[in-house]
Formats: structure tokens, sequence, C-alpha cells
């Protein structure tokens, strides 16, 4: 049986005086929360994803957060962290002391809010609104080549939607950290799989093409199966907004309770804190094998000097870090896409 945890939604407010306060003061974020050269380094590297857009759910990565204290002025915050940057987070504050705020975190990811945490935490995922149903369409593929190392899981998520699809189109992101220009490696090879399945009918295009195609007759998935840095992409905000359609994304209805909207094609469901029976298994590697955050795989994290003004100096998270992330995001999408 799934846990609910924490029934606390309708004690938040997001409209009104109060609120609007609230949002202004976040939004002008250099007066409580200024950039330094770690945002700066993880944000690009991010990008376009982590581009800022505006929600009254006040979104942020948590490497943002200097104190836990800086989040108190405002009822609520939405993280838009992936796996390896919500691990970090829980690592550097495995309790909430001092915290008095809520914060959001995508549903996929409550295996890893640690027990101490779950009182402030609530839950969102992105749903798009009114009409649903697709004919065959042409794909997009966001595509963040960055993030994809295992193969399989970027088959098994386009073979959902091969059937209802007439071709492909690939928009690739090729994020790298400032400096890594010099490494000797294709990234396209991801690409080949791909063209594999679709036997050919697959091209590779960039934002500028975007323009050329017909919301009406096209659809896009953002290939993101791991959630490894990015729960909360202004890219698919973007899209979702001009009118776009996704087979990946929950349709719902428009008078539902529970949502705060984006624009008139899509918003986001917020729900009390709840760890779903497909995550309990991962949940318990992670807690009880591994001793989530205090155990010692955990204690070798690089020392945050955010007054460190060179940029290459700057690490956030260790190798070992990541690669239990991309286990965890592995394990994630297998368990909840797989047959259960």
């Amino acid at each position: 049986m799934s846990k609910v945890i924490n029934p606390l939604l309708d004690e938040l407010t997001f409209y009104g005086d109060e609120a609007n306060e609230e949002t202004n003061l976040f939004n002008r974020r250099e007066n409580w929360n200024k950039e330094d050269t770690l945002d700066e380094k993880y944000l690009e590297f991010l990008s376009p994803h982590s581009r800022p857009y505006f929600s009254r759910l006040r979104p942020l990565f948590s490497f943002e957060v200097k104190e836990l204290k800086n989040l108190n002025s405002f009822s609520h915050v939405l993280f838009r962290d992936g796996v390896v940057l919500l691990l970090r987070f829980f690592q550097r504050f495995p309790e909430p002391s001092g915290f008095h705020s809520k914060i959001f975190i995508h549903e996929d990811l409550a295996f890893i809010i640690p027990k101490t945490w779950c009182e402030s935490v609530l839950l969102y995922k992105t749903v798009t609104i009114g009409k649903k149903g697709f004919d065959k369409k042409d794909l997009v593929l966001i595509l963040n080549l960055h993030e994809l190392q295992d193969s399989d899981l970027l088959q098994s998520l386009v073979l959902k939607f091969k059937n209802d699809t007439r071709s492909l189109s690939i928009l690739p992101f090729y994020n790298q950290m400032r400096g890594e220009d010099y490494l000797d490696y294709d990234r396209a090879e991801s690409l080949e799989p791909l063209k594999d399945i679709f036997k050919g009918d697959v091209r590779v295009i960039n934002y500028s093409q975007l323009g050329h195609l017909n919301e009406r007759e096209s659809v896009f998935i953002n290939a993101n199966p791991q959630k490894l840095f990015c729960s909360d992409s202004s890219v698919v905000h973007n899209f979702l907004r001009s009118g776009w359609k996704s087979p990946a994304i929950e349709n719902v209805e428009t008078n539902i309770d529970n949502i705060i909207r984006l624009s008139p094609n899509h918003g986001m469901t917020l729900s009390p804190f709840e760890v779903k029976n497909w995550q309990e298994d991962i949940r318990k590697r992670l807690f009880e094998e591994l001793e989530f955050p205090k155990g010692s795989l955990f204690q070798e994290e690089p020392s945050l000097n955010r007054d460190l003004e060179d940029y290459f100096k700057v690490f956030y998270y260790s190798k070992d870090l990541m690669q239990l992330s991309r286990d965890l995001g592995r394990a994630m999408f297998l368990s909840k896409n797989g047959p259960r």
C-alpha cells in the first residue's frame, strides 16, 4: 500500500496579496540568494533546461540554496532537481534544522526524501490540460546527450510511442561543462540506436527549425528517463505553453482542484508526500543498505567553498555519487515502466 504521510496541501496559498509579495521577493533573487560561481557553473551546464520561468511555485535548483534559513521567507519553493542534485542536497542538509517552509519535489523522486524531511516535502508533476488523444504524429525527441549512457533506456522510452509515430526529429543538447571542449568523444553516437528503430526516418534538428514544424501535426518527448540532473525543464514548459502535446505527459481535466496553471495548456498537479509501491525497493536500498544520507559513501563529497571565483576549481558532487545516481535513476525508470 502507498503511504500518505503529510496531507498539508490545503495550508498553502498561491494567490492573493501575501502570495504575490512572496513571489515578487523570490523573483528578486539577487537580494536574498546572490548567484555565485557554483550556481553559474551548473546553471550553464544544464541550459537551456535550467533557464528561469515564472511560476507561483517558485522554482529553483537546490544547489542554489546556500542556507536553509534563506528559504523561510517563502511558504514554499519548488526544486527542479534530478537524482544527483537531490541526493547532494539532503547530504548537505540531512535534517531541516531551522527550516519552516515547504519544498515541492517531483513525485518520481519521493524515494530520496529522508524521514527527517517528510513533513517538509510535498510532490508535483507536470501535466497537460484539456483535450487528450493523439493521431499518428511526427515525433520531436528532446535528447539530453550528457545523460544518456544507458542507450537501452532510451530505446525503451521511444519504442513505447513508435507505432503512433510517422517520423522522428531529434532536438539534441550537447551539454558540456565549460573547459571540457578538449574531450575527444562523440555524444552523437547515442543517436544510432534510434535510427535503427525508425529505419532511417530520422533527422537531427536545432531550435531554429522548430518553427517549420506544425504543433498540430507533431508531438514531443523529453528524453530524460533517469532524471539525473533535472526533473523540471523550461524547454518542456516552452513546448507546452506553445500548444504542443506530449504522449509522455499525463493529461488531466480542467476542473481539478490540485493544479497550478502555468499556461492555458498545462500546469502542475500537487499532492502530499507519498512513497509509491514501485519506489519501495529503491528506497530500501538507499536508506537501509547505503544508510543515506550519513553512510560512508556520502562522506567524500567536495567541500563547498562558495567564495571561490575560479570556475574550474568548483565541484558539486563526486564521481561515486554520480554513478550511484545513474544506478538509482535506471532502477527508477525500470521500476516505474517495467512489468509489475
